[in-house]
């Protein structure tokens, strides 16, 4: 790898731009030439994002203005007949949404990874603060701000489901149920037709040419794009239009309705499920019980705001660096932040991020659920309850940020990605699955004696290659796969998978005092020491998993670089200051591979390793004092997480940070509160 220093410093916050307005607070003001609202209203605090600080400024998409639309009509037939008691029935809705708006980078966001003044890991110890060191030195690894924006006005879309099920009493202590529901998702049209979708003519890493941009124009007004001098942007260097033809986009299947709305309509979303109750005894002491389903999940709304940034409606421009190489130039000198969106105009599409209107070949999301158990009251006052439960979903949707990524290589990203005509992509595939397995335990005891119980056992594991459409769960720093070309290398736990959980909910109402068991009597004895009742809440349960971090020597643009794994890591000290073993997860030989020009992906995989349990009791002391025949004081004592045990948070997770393995939050400390309340 070369070796390159600079020994100079610029502030960004200092311009030589003559001609941007100087208002305090406007985004004109922080001298980056070129980014300016693209509409008055998305006028905002640019956003500046790093690794290891907390970002500055506005957060990108938001907000999302999104007035919506839904009429829904419904009916239900019941017949009973004998053994059998029948339901069919119907629930069909329509829905619009009328200028949906998502301002996609509307105040340019700005990231720094810290690879510059860190050359690319080749300075040991300063992995930390590289990121901020580079945003002060003004280099930035991505940038991107929006171009153009027009809204969405999504027409004719529609949910509708008909069902059956009929109840059959079989015998006295054997009942089945059994039912089919279909259900179908009309694709919602855009009025202006403000829609694009990209479609593979070709295996991906096949080279120029195997993609192409599907519009759902009119013929004339479609074919014109790649006509028009305007639209030049949309045109390769060796001039090929990346816009198909009318007569393309027709043998790709894109006619009638399809054409309009970007989407192939699925009419096979049958859901079939089956119960079982049976109770072997002559009573209802002890009941079995199983069921099977099928079940279809809504379409993902958030998807449609990625259509604002597509390139035809809504341009948005990008700027992306290979690891370990110097700053790009930029009108001849080093790109910085004042001058990374100097080029200015509309860049041509392998410069931009280009936001898909779902997926041409989109599915909706399916779950299969099943469960068996049985219940028993096994004395008295007491009942179990012991359940298997599992799913397995398919066809999940998996949000690519950023799709289109390059695979490991040397040099500029943009010839290694799959589509080489075209940036980064922002789109949902139908791809990601997950799977859940646990035994569920409750015993209740009625009240009694003085006390009431419930107390519950789950052992599980959940599994799966995607955490969502809509960000990821706090901490867990797995927003996006280290490949996004090789989901299935992103198949582990899931960030919420506790492995075990138990929880004891009680009410006690202590035997002493006039009626109980020990100082039946009145008088003041009594006033003092009768009459109170305990209750709580205590719970148990093992920690979430969490991934390790690390700088992104694939050379490819992800997201979440992971590290290489020596040894496991989870029999680290457990403490504050170091909770899981960090000399388990080198970055030495991703940097060496790197600068012999064979850079890779790291092996640890993602959430690998287990963060610190919960302990937690929630407890409450109450009595009434009667004054008088009329008059009653209630004394109540409420004491949340009584033993000041408070969970803490996940650590700290990126291999060369001096936070690494340091877990520097907590959730609630214990908290006290008295209260007396009069009644009469």
């Amino acid at each position: 790898m070369n070796e390159w220093r600079f020994g100079f410093q610029r502030n960004w916050l200092d311009s030589n731009c003559e001609a941007c307005p100087r208002a305090p607070g406007t985004m004109a003001s922080f001298g980056i030439k070129n980014l300016v609202p693209v509409v008055p209203p998305s006028e905002g605090y640019p956003y500046f994002g790093m690794v290891n600080f907390d970002p500055i400024g506005d957060t990108n998409n938001r907000p999302l203005t999104s007035p919506d639309m839904q009429e829904k009509y419904s009916d239900n037939l019941t017949w009973i007949h004998g053994r059998h008691s029948v339901v069919v029935g119907a629930d069909v809705q329509f829905w619009q949404v009328l200028r949906m708006y998502t301002d996609g980078y509307a105040h340019g966001e700005i990231d720094y990874s810290g690879e510059f003044s860190g050359l690319a890991g080749e300075i040991p110890g300063v992995t930390g603060v590289s990121d901020l060191a580079d945003l002060l030195l003004g280099f930035p690894t991505d940038a991107t701000r929006q171009v153009g924006l027009l809204p969405f006005n999504q027409v004719g879309g529609g949910f509708w489901s008909f069902y059956g099920q009929d109840n059959i009493k079989i015998s006295r202590n054997l009942s089945v149920n059994i039912g089919l529901r279909w259900e179908y998702r009309r694709p919602s049209v855009d009025k202006r037709d403000n829609l694009i979708t990209l479609v593979p003519t070709g295996a991906k890493f096949s080279g120029p040419g195997n993609a192409t941009l599907v519009t759902p124009e009119p013929d004339a007004q479609n074919d014109a794009l790649c006509t028009t001098p305007f639209y030049s942007y949309l045109l390769t260097s060796d001039g090929r239009c990346l816009i198909a033809s009318s007569a393309q986009r027709a043998a790709l299947g894109f006619t009638g309705r399809t054409r309009q709305s970007l989407l192939f309509p699925d009419y096979r979303d049958f859901a079939p499920r089956i119960g079982l109750s049976w109770a072997p005894l002559s009573s209802d002491r002890l009941v079995f019980h199983g069921g099977y389903g099928i079940f279809y999940d809504l379409p993902i709304f958030n998807q449609m705001h990625f259509g604002v940034i597509d390139p035809v409606h809504s341009p948005t421009g990008s700027y992306f660096t290979a690891f370990g190489a110097p700053p790009p130039l930029t009108n001849g000198v080093p790109t910085m932040t004042d001058n990374v969106f100097a080029a200015g105009g509309i860049p041509p599409l392998i410069d931009q991020v280009i936001g898909l209107f779902e997926n041409d070949h989109s599915k909706t999301p399916r779950v299969q659920e099943w469960s068996i158990g049985f219940e028993s009251q096994f004395s008295k006052d007491w009942g179990l309850e012991l359940d298997y439960i599992g799913n397995n979903g398919r066809r999940l949707s998996d949000l690519h940020i950023f799709g289109n990524q390059p695979e490991p290589g040397v040099g500029p990203l943009q010839p290694r990605r799959p589509y080489p005509d075209f940036g980064p992509l922002l789109d949902s595939s139908f791809d990601a699955k997950s799977n859940y397995n646990s035994l569920q335990a409750k015993v209740t005891k009625r009240f009694s004696y003085g006390l009431t119980l419930l107390a519950s056992y789950t052992w599980q594991k959940a599994l799966d290659d995607n955490e969502g459409d809509e960000g990821f769960i706090a901490g867990s720093g797995n927003f996006a796969p280290q490949d996004d070309n090789d989901l299935d290398a992103f198949y582990g736990l899931s960030a919420y998978s506790a492995a075990q959980r138990l929880v004891f909910s009680y009410i006690y109402q202590l035997p002493v005092g006039s009626g109980r068991r020990f100082l039946n009597q009145g008088g003041v004895a009594n006033q003092i020491l009768g009459g109170w009742q305990v209750s709580g809440i205590t719970s148990f349960q093992s920690g979430f998993p969490f991934s390790v971090g690390a700088p992104d020597y694939s050379n490819t643009g992800s997201l979440n670089p992971f590290p290489d794994r020596t040894c496991n890591g989870n029999n680290g000290p457990k403490t504050t200051a170091e909770w899981y073993n960090i000399n388990c997860f080198t970055t030495t030989f991703l940097s060496q591979a790197l600068a012999a020009g064979e850079p890779r992906f790291g092996d640890a995989g993602r959430n690998i390793l287990i963060g610190p349990g919960l302990k937690n009791w929630d407890l409450s002391l109450m009595k009434y004092f009667q004054l008088s025949e009329r008059f009653k004081l209630q004394f109540r004592g409420e004491f949340y997480n009584a033993f000041n045990t408070p969970p803490l948070g996940l650590p700290g997770s990126f291999v060369g940070s001096p936070l690494n393995g340091v877990i520097g939050s907590a959730g609630s400390p214990r908290d006290i509160q008295f209260g007396l309340k009069l009644l009469f």
